[in-house]
C-alpha cells in the first residue's frame, strides 16, 4: 500500500530522511548546473514535467505528439502559464538541446523529442524519490524501478499529472509560498534544510551552517538582491532569522518553517509513491 502524507509525516525519522533529500536536490545541481535552470521556478518545473509528459504519452501512443500547439494549449488548458510564457520556454528548451526538432517530410506538423540528457535527468528524478520513498520502509521500489525499461514513459506522465493537479494547494503555505517562485526558490529551501544542524538544541530556532545569503546566492547562482528580501519576508514571518549580526553568526529556521518544508515534500512523495504502485507493479 502507498503511503500517505500524513503517514510520512507521522514517520519518526522524517526529519533526518528528508534533511538526506534536500542535500541530494544540492548535490544534483551541483553536478548539473545548467539544467537545474530548466526548473528554477515552480512554474517551469510543471511546465517541464507538461512537455515530457506530452512526450512520453506519445511514445505510448495516447497522444499525438509534443508539438508547440499540443504544449502551449495544454499549459494555458492546465493554468499553468500563459500561451507566451509557455512559448518561451519551450524555445529555451530547444536553444539549449533539453527537446529538439525530429526531421519530418510534413513542414507543418514538427513534433520535438526529449534528448537523451533529459530523459536521464528525469529518471535520476524519479529514482531519487523512489529511493527515498525506500528510506521510509526499507523497501524495494527503485530495484522495481530500475528493472523496467520503460519506467520513465510509464511513470512519469502520471507524477505530472498528479504534480499539476495537486500544485496550487502543495504550494499555500505562507512561507514555503514565498520561495516558491523566486528564481532558484526550491533549492534555497533545500539549501536551508540540507544545513540543519542535526540535534540542535534549541526547539524553536533550528541552526543551520550557513552563514549568510550571499553564500546561498553565490553557491546557486542567483541574485542577491531578490534573494535577500525574500529572506527578509521570511524573517519578518519569524520564519528564519540569525542568532547574532548578519553575516558573523549562523542562519536558523523555524519548527514552522521546517513542517512547511516536510508537508511539501511528503505530499510530493505520496504522490510518486501512488503513481509508482498504480503503474510499475
Amino acid at each position: 500500500m502507498a503511503f500517505t502524507t500524513d503517514s510520512l509525516l507521522e514517520h519518526s525519522n522524517l526529519a533526518a530522511i528528508l534533511r538526506q533529500l534536500a542535500r541530494s536536490f544540492v548535490s544534483l545541481h551541483a553536478e548539473h548546473t545548467r539544467v537545474s535552470t530548466v526548473y528554477a521556478t515552480q512554474q517551469r518545473w510543471l511546465m517541464a514535467h507538461l512537455a515530457m509528459s506530452i512526450y512520453f504519452r506519445a511514445r505510448t501512443g495516447d497522444a499525438a505528439g509534443l508539438t508547440s500547439a499540443e504544449f502551449l494549449k495544454s499549459a494555458a488548458d492546465a493554468n499553468i502559464a500563459s500561451r507566451n510564457t509557455a512559448y518561451a520556454f519551450l524555445q529555451e528548451m530547444l536553444k539549449y538541446g533539453y527537446v529538439r526538432q525530429v526531421p519530418v517530410r510534413d513542414k507543418r506538423f514538427r513534433p520535438m523529442e526529449l534528448s537523451e540528457f533529459s530523459v536521464g535527468m528525469v529518471d535520476i528524478w524519479i529514482a531519487l524519490h523512489l529511493g527515498t520513498l525506500d528510506a521510509f520502509d526499507a523497501g524495494d521500489r527503485c530495484t522495481r524501478y530500475h528493472a523496467d525499461p520503460l519506467r520513465v514513459e510509464r511513470l512519469q506522465p502520471f507524477i505530472a499529472d498528479a504534480m499539476i493537479a495537486h500544485s496550487p494547494a502543495m504550494s499555500q503555505q505562507p512561507t514555503f509560498s514565498l520561495f516558491t517562485w523566486l528564481n532558484q526558490g526550491g533549492l534555497v529551501m533545500d539549501t536551508m534544510i540540507a544545513g540543519l544542524e542535526e540535534g540542535s538544541q534549541n526547539p524553536h530556532r533550528i541552526h543551520t551552517s550557513i552563514h549568510s545569503s550571499q553564500e546561498i546566492a553565490e553557491r546557486l547562482g542567483i541574485s542577491r538582491t531578490h534573494l535577500g528580501r525574500k529572506m527578509k519576508e521570511a524573517e519578518g514571518k519569524g520564519s528564519i532569522g540569525w542568532t547574532g549580526a548578519r553575516g558573523r553568526s549562523v542562519l536558523w529556521v523555524s519548527p514552522e518553517f521546517r513542517r512547511e518544508y516536510h508537508s511539501y515534500q511528503a505530499t510530493k512523495l505520496a504522490l510518486i509513491d501512488s503513481c509508482f504502485e498504480a503503474r510499475l507493479v
